[in-house]
This record gives structure tokens, sequence and C-alpha cells, in this order.
């Protein structure tokens, strides 16, 4: 495996404005999406280098379902880009020290938990495409559906996926009452430059009575930030379990008489299968 915070930059681990923007975090907080990226050679639309056991190009059936695969995955990444760039934008928000639009700060502080909720889900898709294959549809299926299916399987590495994404969905349970009640208690001092949550609605998405005292508060970065930091710590072990050599990508595949086309991959694969 890399180095994790300095992944060779050749051809197959560049990405779009977006990914290459966040390069540097990633490589850090979620290295094995780069890696999935590269074996799969993740693209948005259909690819030359998506071939059957023979060798010919893919039809456009088969296309469909490795640029959804594509899509869903590149779709975890940015919904982390969407929830580290909330976070920048309550900073300076905050470190504005104006007058504050309590409304606002809420609002952003929850849209940060859905984006991470957005990206657990993508990649729950993934593992759905790859492992219980549910044909030519057009429309990601529920949650529930795919974890109970998942749980069932044969494969190890399949139920392992499960249980880590039923891991980051009760990690991410207060989503809900953030978005049934809008936060109920938030601090902000313009003058110290911060906002507090109060941290029992966040970890056990109570109800309270009364405001409660300044012990039960806590720095609201200090809470999204390691929300992010978790979640993508999850879903960078189901990214490994997908990655690695016969993991869940490569059985996929071989199912599918399907390949991926790594000729044009200099140091270190030289033409062969990169393993993470």
């Amino acid at each position: 495996m890399h180095d994790s915070a300095s992944l060779p930059f050749h051809k197959a681990y560049g990405g779009d404005p977006i990914e290459m923007n966040f390069r540097p975090w990633s490589c850090i907080h979620l290295p094995f999406y780069w890696h999935f990226r590269e074996v799969l050679r993740q693209s948005p639309t259909r690819s030359d280098n998506w071939l059957s056991r023979n060798g010919d190009v893919l039809g456009d059936p088969e296309q469909l379902v490795l640029v959804r695969i594509s899509l869903y995955s590149y779709h975890c990444f940015t919904s982390f880009v969407d929830a580290m760039e909330t976070l920048r934008e309550l900073r300076a928000y905050v470190d504005g020290g104006k007058v504050y639009d309590i409304l606002y700060i809420k609002r952003t502080f929850s849209n940060g938990f859905t984006s991470i909720y957005r990206a657990v889900s993508a990649i729950c898709n993934v593992v759905d495409e790859l492992c219980n294959m549910p044909g030519p549809t057009q429309k990601s299926r529920p949650k529930s559906k795919i974890l109970q299916e998942l749980e069932k399987h044969s494969s190890f590495d399949s139920r392992e996926c499960a249980r880590l994404l039923r891991k980051a969905d009760e990690k991410l349970a207060p989503r809900t009452h953030l978005d049934h009640y809008h936060l109920a208690w938030i601090l902000a001092d313009p003058k110290a430059r911060v906002f507090l949550v109060d941290r029992e609605i966040v970890t056990k998405g109570i109800i309270r009575l009364e405001q409660p005292g300044l012990d039960q508060f806590e720095n609201g970065f200090d809470i999204l930030f390691r929300y992010i930091t978790d979640a993508s710590a999850i879903c960078n072990q189901v990214y490994q379990i997908l990655a690695k050599k016969d993991g869940l990508l490569d059985v996929f595949l071989s199912s599918k008489s399907w390949r991926v086309n790594y000729k044009d991959y200099g140091e270190p694969w030289n033409g062969q299968r990169p393993i993470p």
C-alpha cells in the first residue's frame, strides 16, 4: 500500500478539479477512495478501458452499470467535500465577529450532518451494486434493504461491509434529530467567535425541557469535524474491502466476465492491476 499522505501522482490518480482540490485531505482521511478509483478506472461516462474477457469494449448496458458505480463513488467523495466546505463556511461566518443569525448557524450545521449522511448512503449504493447486483435499475434502493441483504451474504467481505455501514448509521443517528427539531439548543458568542452545541442533543437525540448549563455544551466546530472524521474513517475501511486484491470489486468483475485495461499504467504497476 502507498503512503496515504503521498499517493503517486500518475495518470490513474488524476481527478477532476474538485477531487484534486481535496486530494491533500482525502489522501489522509479517505486514501482507499483513490485506490478504488484507480482499480475501477472510475469514469462518469462510457470508457474504452472496460472490457469483456475476450478484450472487446463492453456494450452500453454493461457500461451503464460501471458508470453508475463510478457516480455513486464520486458522490461519496463529493459529499465529504460538501461537509468540509460547510465546516469552512461556518468558521468564516463565526470568525467574522458580526451579530450572528442563529437560524443560519443552525441550518448550516444541520446541512453538514446531511452531507455526511449522503456520503455513507452513496458508498452503501456502491456495495449494493457489487454484492447484491440489483439489476438495471436507475434508482438507488433503501439502505435498510441493502444492509439486510448484505448481512445474509455468504461472503465475509460483504457481511463486514454491512457491519461497518451499520456502525456508520448508528453514529449518524443524531442527524434524524437535527432534521426533526433543527437543533433545539445552540449558543453563539460573536466576541469569542464561537458557537456551542448541546452535546446531549447531538450524541443522544434527547429533547430537553429547559436550557442546559454551559458544561453541557461543546464547540460546534469540534463536533462537526469529529463526525466527518469518524464517518470518513468507516467509509475508508469499506473502500479498502472493495479495492483490495480479490476484494469485492474483483469478485464482481470476475462474476460478469469483465475486466479493466491497465496497459497504460506506469510505475509502480507497469501495466498490471494496482495492488492497494
